[in-house]
């Protein structure tokens, strides 16, 4: 194999490591709570609230100062809440 050949070797190794890699990152994402469970996402004063349930009380809740702030902070709460931890 010459220098040439085992560049393009390299590079196609390296192109199907990426690959597997992105295809990870990418279920990973679709098994957040919050992509799941597709939770209510609204304004409340000036913050943002992400919401399953009916209310505040009863549901699980979390707040962020942006929708993607406040959708992983529900994933933590959730997260939590299911393992029985109160933080």
């Amino acid at each position: 194999m010459n220098d040439y050949e085992h560049e393009l070797a390299t590079r196609e190794h390296e192109a199907k490591i990426r690959a597997i890699y992105a295809s990870e990152e990418v279920e990973h994402e679709r098994a957040r709570p919050f992509i799941l469970l597709r939770p209510k996402v609204f304004p409340d004063g000036n913050q943002w609230c992400v919401l399953y349930g009916e209310n505040l009380q009863d549901g699980v809740c979390a707040f962020g100062n942006t929708p993607a702030e406040a959708a992983l902070k529900f994933d933590i709460e959730w997260l939590s809440a299911k393992a029985g931890r109160e933080e």
